[in-house]
């Protein structure tokens, strides 16, 4: 890579993870506040967060973000970033819509299928859950953000994600800018 090559770094502060996962994820405003404000300060273009609790769907989880979110785009006025989707199925991005209503977005995002969320038990069985999102909701996920022109950042869990999105892209149907994480599982997760 040449010095002249570009870069993006996109960093992603914390996820579904516990600080019994990790001690030093952070969970509260604050940390994440603190977090995402150290991540732009040493190159990051783009930060993708959690909020606290994913309890919370449509405004009432924009309003949650808002609570970290807003403190820091007032410190960064143009911070990109964004957020996860919610648990609420077939209303993901309700929140994300809101968000942009209330402070605008750059992205939004999507998971393009369903894959098992799954670790190895002590005797090597998988554990866990499907996480799923519909053919139909994906179309209207992405029909809503063109509709905006927000980007839209893709997690691509599983090759059938990738197939889905070529798809889209083919039909002329994917929002402009958007961007594919290459998500790879390892000992920890099936």
């Amino acid at each position: 890579m040449s010095e002249r090559t570009p870069l993006v770094i996109v960093a992603s502060i914390n996820g579904d993870r516990s600080k019994d996962d990790n001690p030093n994820v952070p969970r509260s405003d604050p940390e994440i506040i603190d977090c995402a404000l150290s991540c732009y300060d040493v190159g990051a273009a783009i930060v993708h967060a959690h909020p606290p609790s994913r309890a919370n769907t449509g405004i009432a989880a924009a309003e949650d973000y808002l609570k970290a979110w807003g403190q820091i785009r007032e410190a960064r006025p143009g911070a990109v970033w964004y957020p996860t989707l919610t648990k609420e199925l077939g209303g993901e991005i309700g929140h994300i819509l809101a968000l942009d209503d209330m402070i605008g977005m750059h992205y939004g995002c999507v998971d393009p299928g369903g894959v098992p969320f799954a670790r190895l038990d002590a005797r090597g069985i998988p554990k866990g859950y499907f996480y799923t999102n519909s053919l139909d909701s994906i179309a209207a996920d992405f029909a809503s953000l063109r509709a905006r022109n927000l980007g839209v950042q893709l997690a691509i869990f599983e090759p059938h994600y990738l197939r889905i999105v070529l798809a889209f892209h083919a039909a002329g149907a994917l929002p402009e800018g958007a961007v594919i994480n290459l998500y790879f599982s390892g000992a920890h997760g099936v």
